[in-house]
């Protein structure tokens, strides 16, 4: 008769392995930051810029990807900046 306890045995987990993997993974899953206005954005720094120019301090990290902007969007965006600048 085989001994089935020794034969699938396995090392004990390291917990703070196991952590760092999760918060690995985690980082991975989080694509961006979101504002409570609703706006998406790409990164920390981005986060700070719009909390700089909105007054805004209540963000969350969401899964969700911040699209592309069509041609039409980034046109409509440099009017924008244009007439801004002006």
């Amino acid at each position: 008769m085989s001994d089935y306890g020794t034969m699938w045995s396995c090392s004990p987990i390291d917990y703070s392995v196991l952590c760092h993997v999760a918060l690995l993974l985690l980082l991975v899953i989080v694509l961006t930051m979101m504002c409570s206005c609703g706006k998406l954005l790409k990164s920390e720094n981005e986060a700070q810029l719009h909390a700089t120019r909105s007054g805004h301090t209540n963000f969350s990290e969401s899964v969700e990807e911040v699209k592309p902007l069509t041609e039409e969007e980034k046109k409509a965006q440099l009017e924008k900046y244009r007439i801004s600048v002006l």
